[in-house]
């Protein structure tokens, strides 16, 4: 197998390593969602933690999602030389 195969299947190996990655991030994300909508109770302490565990669920899965963005980039530039 030449190096540029190689280094494509690599590379797109990764891209399938980092949507299996979203998926989980976005399930985590959706539960955290879920989670700080059922509260009901009156301690803004609680809420701004569940809130924070939420906004930093959402921004776990805004990078995953540039990772997969700058990946795809790499796949596309690799199979364009190919």
């Amino acid at each position: 197998m030449s190096d540029k195969a190689s280094e494509l299947n690599a590379a797109k190996a990764k891209l399938s390593e980092l949507i299996d990655k979203l998926v989980h991030a976005e399930s985590a994300y959706d539960k955290a969602v879920e989670h700080s909508a059922n509260y009901l109770g009156n301690d803004e302490r609680i809420e701004e933690v569940r809130d924070e565990k939420a906004r930093s669920a959402l921004e776990y899965v805004m990078s995953i999602k540039k990772e997969i963005e700058h990946q795809t980039q790499v796949v596309q530039s690799l199979v364009s030389s190919y």
